[in-house]
């Protein structure tokens, strides 16, 4: 902090926790006692490493190999951002896991200036709340990061529409 300013957050990245299904799961005091897979230096993994949620944490480079090493049942739990995680399953072909329950962890992105930068900060800030005004922001959170909300919505309109018609 007493090297950068930080811009308001464009975006928030939620991680949850990835099962097996039909894992038993309620929170994070279920992680006591087993192995939770987390990729090594991300936030997670510091946050895992803060806390005694977790009694062995399994540090991996990528979070491709945390999802085939928990598909596999070599470990019991996996730390990732949800919608990278969910996006990795369908493309890796793995339909036994599962995410559940709420995010346990939340972070935010910022863009960060040298310190006292307050020109270039002003201006970052004031072009991140021109896009979101704009609606370009939502154009491509929709393009690029709603994959699965897009989904349920359909799900949901096509249940109304049913409704309807019953």
């Amino acid at each position: 902090d007493r090297l950068l300013d930080f811009s308001i957050p464009h975006d928030i990245v939620s991680y949850t926790i990835f099962v097996r299904k039909n894992t038993p799961y309620r929170s994070v005091a279920d992680l006591k006692g087993k192995e939770v897979l987390v990729v090594a230096g991300v936030y997670a993994h510091d946050w895992l490493q803060a806390n005694s949620f977790a009694s062995h944490i399994v540090a991996v480079d990528h979070p491709e190999e945390a999802l085939r090493l928990l598909s596999e049942g070599r470990h019991d739990f996996a730390v990732l951002p949800r919608l990278h995680g969910l996006e990795l399953m369908r493309r890796l072909g793995l339909k036994n896991l599962e995410t559940l329950g709420p995010p346990v962890l939340t972070q935010k992105f910022c863009f960060a200036v040298a310190a006292g930068n307050a020109d270039l900060l002003a201006q970052l800030n004031e072009g991140l709340a021109l896009v979101q005004t704009s609606g370009e922001y939502d154009r491509l959170y929709l393009k690029w990061f709603s994959l699965y909300e897009q989904k349920r919505r359909y799900w949901r309109y096509g249940l109304f529409a049913g409704a309807m018609l019953l």
